[in-house]
């Protein structure tokens, strides 16, 4: 079997990979640029899609089946990625896990969880370096034109709603596709061309893009003249392993869990991916719902290998990003001393400096006791670490019991202005990638926000939970400036991460987070959990004490600053407008 060998790492490029990999995590590219891979300079090598020689071929930059060790943040081919997880949004697990690939599309898919329904596999061996023995598949997308015909001929269409819009044919007339059971709109399909050539418009984009059903899941299938509901399965589960059906290209097995799950050979040509579109053909109220039922099983996915993410780079404190040095707010007070005397050590409200939320300066007078020095100081409760959890990747767990409002660590990360933000949310947005996570928290005293996406520490990995255990609050850190003013201090805004009651030992550390959209699914399973993220995390400091803060602020301010009066707005007096003589036209009108 001739096949091309997906083994496409070159150690001469090992400089630059490295080079790449270092410019992808800091960012050090302009906007209109994007990071260079290798280039084959063999003139006699073949693209390995269309099987032309020419200049500037790329080098992949992967190893084979999704082994470890294969480099990262460079070019991948398709074949380093399964074809389904990516193409349903799941654009990280695709890269994770065995894959096999098909020997006659450039395409690859999960051995355990995604191969097309009515592929089959073969043995392969192929000499590339040294002798290799592997598998490949055959994938349905590559059936004979006989077997379409056959498919054609045999069952007429019998599907009545769009499977992209799922509305029928009242507005816009419904096309059948040729090569499927579908139904389609024109106007519903995005594609024009296909490698340069214009479509056939009596066919579905679903055919059009080779799509495939994999194993385990929901469909409607023609079996006779009507649809039935069954579930895809492997050949392996098929008790008669000798049917000739079985070795044919597209043919898949189908259990029929409402018929004593029993088992049928059918053409996958005859079956359609069932989804929440085609819930409209369900003949009755208990069949929609056992339908629903089987396709929120089937989005689970809890037979997937669980994904945990890692932060690129590890630091310690925060750093500016494309901004000059880290914002900073200032803040008049009458007096720098921080009211704090004896044995005092900064730990209660009798501390000026704490009740305003802002760590105190150099100046403090409890000097080497103060205990309001949390993030300045660098530290970090020693009783936390980081665990991996069954359905919500890593997470941030007690190793003892934690007391109420006791200070764990402090959320660091790439400083950002807004513009940033809106252009990192725009990436992810446009990726369509279900498992992008948002690390951005807002510090609402500068208008600037705090992303760990690629930089970060331990706090990146606090869960969310719509009943937590640990708050988010925005404090102030003491800068040095130049200034002689004894009354006018400057500080740096920072996030700091704070329990909110007695913590056990072995118990995972949540906050809510600071959500502008609600769309992102919950899973912390509490009691007062709503299913959805909801806004509202990162607790407005000034919000939360109330008058108390605006009390102390008032204190401590500089009372020669002149107060700001309000002017009273008087509305005008609304003319009442003349009513118009009634005429025939009006009343027509009005008609």
């Amino acid at each position: 079997m001739n096949t091309p060998s997906s083994s496409g790492t070159n150690n001469r490029s090992q400089t630059q990979a490295t080079a790449v990999r270092h410019h992808i995590l800091r960012g050090d590219f302009k906007d209109n640029e994007y990071p260079k891979t290798n280039y084959v300079t063999d003139e006699f090598s073949k693209c390995i899609i269309c099987k032309k020689v020419g200049s500037n071929l790329l080098s992949c930059e992967g190893l084979q089946n999704g082994r470890e060790g294969r480099l990262c943040n460079l070019l991948l081919c398709p074949l380093h990625c399964c074809h389904d997880c990516n193409k349903s949004g799941y654009k990280q697990s695709a890269y994770k896990g065995e894959l096999l690939e098909c020997h006659l599309c450039f395409r690859s898919f999960h051995e355990a969880t995604c191969l097309p329904s009515g592929s089959k596999v073969y043995p392969v061996e192929w000499n590339d370096d040294q002798m290799e023995k592997t598998r490949m598949i055959k994938c349905p997308s590559h059936p004979t034109p006989k077997q379409w015909k056959h498919v054609e001929k045999q069952f007429p269409q019998a599907i009545t709603v769009c499977h992209k819009c799922s509305e029928s044919n009242k507005k816009y007339p419904l096309v059948d596709c040729k090569t499927c059971q579908r139904v389609f709109h024109s106007r519903c399909i995005t594609i024009k061309t296909v490698d340069e050539q214009t479509i056939d418009k009596e066919r579905c984009d679903f055919c059009l893009e080779n799509g495939v059903i994999r194993v385990n899941s929901p469909v409607l299938v023609k079996y006779g003249h009507r649809f039935y509901f069954g579930l895809t399965r492997p050949s392996s589960l098929y008790p008669k392993k000798e049917e000739t059906k079985l070795t044919k290209i597209g043919m898949s097995v189908v259990q029929w869990p409402l018929d004593k799950n029993t088992m049928s050979v059918v053409p996958i040509k005859n079956m359609v991916q069932l989804d929440n579109n085609y819930l409209k053909m369900a003949r009755n109220l208990n069949e929609r719902n056992e339908w629903k039922k089987q396709i929120d099983e089937f989005k689970k996915r809890e037979e997937f290998p669980k994904l945990y993410k890692e932060v690129a780079k590890e630091i310690r404190r925060s750093v500016p990003y494309r901004i000059q040095s880290l914002p900073t707010f200032s803040m008049t007070i009458a007096d720098s001393d921080c009211g704090c005397h004896g044995n005092a050590d900064c730990s209660t409200d009798d501390c000026s400096y704490r009740n305003i939320v802002v760590e105190c300066p150099p100046t403090c007078s409890s000097g080497k006791r103060c205990k309001n020095r949390f993030v300045t100081n660098g530290e970090m409760h020693r009783g936390i670490e980081r665990r991996a959890t069954d359905d919500r990747g890593y997470g941030v767990f007690a190793t003892e019991d934690i007391k109420s409002e006791t200070n764990l660590v402090e959320y660091v990360g790439e400083v950002i202005d807004e513009v940033e933000k809106n252009k990192r949310l725009e990436v992810i947005n446009a990726s369509g990638d279900l498992e992008a996570s948002h690390y951005n928290m807002r510090m609402k005293k500068v208008h600037f926000y705090m992303d760990s996406t690629r930089a970060g520490n331990i706090a990146r990995y606090l869960n969310h939970s719509c009943e937590p255990n640990a708050e988010v609050l925005e404090v102030g850190v003491y800068v040095p400036n130049q200034s002689k003013s004894k009354t006018k201090l400057k500080f740096e805004p920072r996030i700091l991460v704070r329990t909110t009651r007695l913590i056990k030992k072995n118990e995972e550390i949540t906050i809510d987070y600071d959500m502008d959209m609600v769309n992102h699914v919950c899973l912390c399973g509490s009691s007062k959990c709503s299913g959805r993220m909801k806004a509202g995390a990162v607790k407005d400091v000034e919000m939360k004490k109330g008058d108390d803060v605006f009390n102390i602020l008032r204190k401590y301010a500089d009372k020669s600053s002149p107060k700001k009066t309000e002017e009273k707005v008087i509305p005008k007096k609304r003319q009442r407008q003349q009513k118009l003589p009634w005429t025939p036209t009006k009343k027509a009108r009005l008609e």
